[in-house]
């Protein structure tokens, strides 16, 4: 699809609208950032710092619960989490009670058996929340945490379309950091130098409170909208004009790894060891293209994130010299988990066991109304449910799916993570309501009207003829694939794929970026084959790579 993705997505219908309230908090948090950023660079945190906040956050977590309940939910009748502990009947004296009595993991699990809990659908607006006689639809917003007052917004979707985005703090930042710099130790490495592929501008700030030096900031696409290039640049000078240092955010396309691999070889030479934050695939283009051109990552760590590092990631990666630290996140909570240096198994983090509660139900469980938390050493896989701790919390989350499965782990690695109180870990991460490719995240609610709708109107066939599946290349990166039955008469692969991606692009402006992402990776294939089918007989619209594994 080299053409313009809005241009050719006109013709479809739910094309965005420009949301007016949206473009307001946009300009009030950044006004709050311009206000707040230069104390947040200048104040970074040492290692020693972050492991004693990090363990006082631990031998906290009770308190820091009931505290942020009793203030987000139980003060706040239009909390749904409230009218759901309402119709369970329980109180706040009731909540505190259970805690005290029986731990914070018990009562989180008997809460989630009287249904206190919500799906990823009925957080984001697009199904109603039912548990017995109670059914209410509660909006996005609803889920915000009412004591952060927000110096960025990550955009995200909502129901119909509708541009939405999550208000994150610099406070929130800081705590992230304390983490990192812990896992950093674990790897040998204090205030590495930091280069970022992302065109988000938030996200190159997510290390400063580390004290790292920005040397590098990378739109891994050509096409960027005015406001986001004039806030890329805010930032930016903001960092200078504090004392930070940090590079220009400037273009490197995902077509060119073997430029950034020699690029990053001068680096490492430059400046020591260097932390790069990026997508797990571009993670692999990079360091294949290093190992073919003989050049040495040696010093480099790559964070990555959006995506699995699967095995064979993992060993494309270590191939070139580079070493690996993955982060789990969501758009809703930030980094939910982090990986150490000690580890055998690719994906395997430890739960940021100070700011979040996480369990699941079991992968067996076909009643997700009735979910539950798994012990720690269960090594069992399922859903997951998340619970927040903190007050920084950008989402009030009490067991909140969040559209992910993963294994927990049993035994102890004897890092410094599990030093400070971080114990539990999981692994094998997988999206079981999503796809995702080049860090893109794709919700399936968002796609089954495209895929069963708008592609058989527009191509012809019928509902079933077409499937989005996520499919994991050799080299590593992934793919979605298109299958489109045989029997469609007369498809063209290109306009097929570019009506794909023109469907995605409609939803709202972060769609449209997405689309471009996948655009400019050739994420996106398409192949004339019959969809797949489950071992119960049904054709799914969309088909995570977990789905295929688990049948």
């Amino acid at each position: 699809m080299a053409g313009d993705v809005r241009r050719q997505s006109r013709p479809l219908p739910g094309v965005y609208v420009t949301d007016c309230a949206f473009i307001w908090r946009q300009i009030v948090a950044t006004a709050r950032l311009t206000r707040d950023l230069t104390r947040f660079v200048r104040a970074p945190v040492t290692t020693a710092e972050a492991t004693e906040l990090v363990r006082a956050r631990v031998a906290n977590r009770e308190p820091a619960f009931l505290a942020l309940v009793r203030r987000t939910v139980y003060r706040h009748r239009n909390s749904p989490y409230r009218r759901l502990l309402d119709h369970a009947g329980c109180t706040y004296a009731d909540l505190v009670q259970q805690v005290q009595r029986d731990g914070l993991d018990a009562t989180l699990r008997r809460l989630a058996e009287q249904g206190v809990y919500v799906t990823q659908a009925e957080m984001k607006g697009r199904a109603d929340i039912m548990r017995g006689s109670l059914r209410f639809r509660a909006t996005p917003e609803q889920f915000d945490n009412p004591l952060v007052r927000p110096q960025f917004v990550v955009p995200t979707s909502g129901s119909s379309g509708r541009q939405l985005a999550v208000g994150r703090s610099l406070a929130e930042l800081a705590e992230i950091d304390d983490v990192v710099a812990v896992a950093l130790a674990t790897c040998g490495m204090s205030r590495p130098a930091y280069v970022k592929w992302s065109t988000l501008p938030h996200a190159v700030m997510e290390n400063l409170h580390l004290g790292s030096s920005v040397v590098g900031w990378f739109n891994p696409v050509g096409s960027i909208p005015l406001a986001v290039r004039a806030l890329q640049a805010w930032v930016a000078a903001i960092v200078r004009l504090s004392g930070g240092e940090m590079a220009w955010p400037r273009e490197h396309l995902l077509t060119a790894p073997d430029t950034l691999a020699d690029w990053l070889r001068q680096q490492l030479g430059t400046h020591g060891p260097i932390l790069m934050d990026a997508t797990a695939s571009s993670a692999v283009r990079v360091s294949a293209a290093a190992t073919e051109g003989g050049i040495s990552l040696a010093g480099l760590c790559w964070m990555p994130w959006g995506e699995p590092l699967t095995p064979a990631r993992e060993q494309i990666i270590t191939a070139s010299g580079a070493m690996t630290l993955p982060v789990y996140s969501t758009v809703e909570t930030g980094p939910i988990a982090v990986a150490c240096a000690n580890r055998t198994v690719a994906d395997a983090m430890h739960v940021r066991g100070e700011r979040f509660v996480v369990g699941h139900r079991s992968a067996d469980d076909d009643a997700p109304s009735v979910p539950a938390l798994a012990p720690a050493d269960s090594g069992v896989a399922g859903a997951l449910l998340v619970t927040t701790l903190g007050p920084a919390a950008p989402k009030i989350m009490l067991n909140a799916e969040t559209g992910d499965a993963a294994e927990f782990l049993p035994g102890r690695c004897g890092c410094l993570l599990e030093d400070v109180g971080l114990t539990r870990r999981i692994a094998n991460i997988r999206s079981v309501e999503k796809l995702t490719g080049e860090g893109v995240t794709l919700v399936g609610t968002d796609l089954v009207a495209i895929i069963e709708e708008t592609l058989p109107r527009v191509l012809g066939g019928r509902m079933g003829d077409f499937q989005l599946l996520e499919a994991e290349r050799g080299d590593g990166t992934v793919r979605l694939l298109l299958r489109v039955r045989p029997t469609v008469p007369d498809l063209d692969a290109n306009r097929a794929r570019s009506i794909l991606l023109g469907a995605i692009a409609a939803q709202s402006p972060h769609h449209e970026h997405m689309a471009r992402l996948l655009d400019a990776a050739s994420t996106v294939q398409v192949e004339r084959e019959d969809p797949w089918v489950t071992s119960s007989g049904k054709t799914p619209a969309f088909v995570p790579l977990a789905a295929r594994r688990r049948d």
